[in-house]
């Protein structure tokens, strides 16, 4: 193999120069080919399967955006099981809520600390459906604790599914019109996530 400037291998100078290349057709790309979130929803954690999270919207401006008003609020599905378990401290201060909501055909879709599924109406707020896991039963998880960050959606057949896991390692499927979960999927409707996994303990220590 035959050396380069200052002794190193041609070969050295070779995968550089691929890198180079790709570096500038990553940066050159059109900017065109991220669209953002499409029609003014918001299908993804994300935004859009690129995870851009942008927006093409354009009735929020610099202008305006000082006249903001609240549309409505929403509170959690969690409080009832709060109130139904005063002497429970980890259930009743479970409120690390970091969920980023998706909305699909005018309605929101989130998850809970808890272990429950919901879904909004996205112009009123007012509740379509709940769904409760019922995971927090099965003790708090590690690190963290009672965490969920979101839900995926996608269609099958043109019928909606909301797709969530729980601090107990399973894995549910809901109708999303509904919330009732999909029986074809897994088992009556949720995949066991720790089935076949060495020293897997649920709920307390694999999430």
């Amino acid at each position: 193999m035959t050396s380069g400037g200052r002794g190193y291998p041609r070969a050295f100078y070779l995968a550089a120069l691929h890198v180079v290349r790709f570096l500038a057709i990553a940066i050159c790309a059109p900017a065109a080919a991220q669209h953002g979130a499409p029609g003014g929803e918001w299908p993804f954690i994300g935004g859009d399967a690129g995870h851009s999270k942008y927006s093409a919207l354009d009735q929020i401006t610099r202008d305006n955006a000082r006249s903001l008003a609240i549309a409505w609020t929403w509170t959690s599905v969690d409080e009832k099981i709060q109130a139904a378990n005063p002497d429970v401290p980890q259930i009743r201060n479970a409120n690390y809520f970091e969920l980023t909501p998706i909305m699909v055909g005018g309605v929101v879709y989130g998850s809970t600390c808890l272990g429950q599924a919901f879904a909004l109406d996205a112009g009123t707020g007012a509740m379509r459906w709940s769904f409760s896991s019922e995971a927090y039963k099965n003790g708090r998880p590690p690190n963290l604790g009672y965490i969920s960050r979101g839900v995926a959606y996608r269609e099958t057949d043109g019928a909606g599914r909301v797709f969530f896991a729980t601090s107990d390692s399973y894995l549910y499927a809901l109708d999303a019109k509904t919330g009732t979960p999909i029986a074809a999927f897994g088992e009556n409707g949720r995949a066991d996530m720790i089935a076949g996994v060495p020293r897997a303990r649920r709920g307390t220590q694999y999430g």
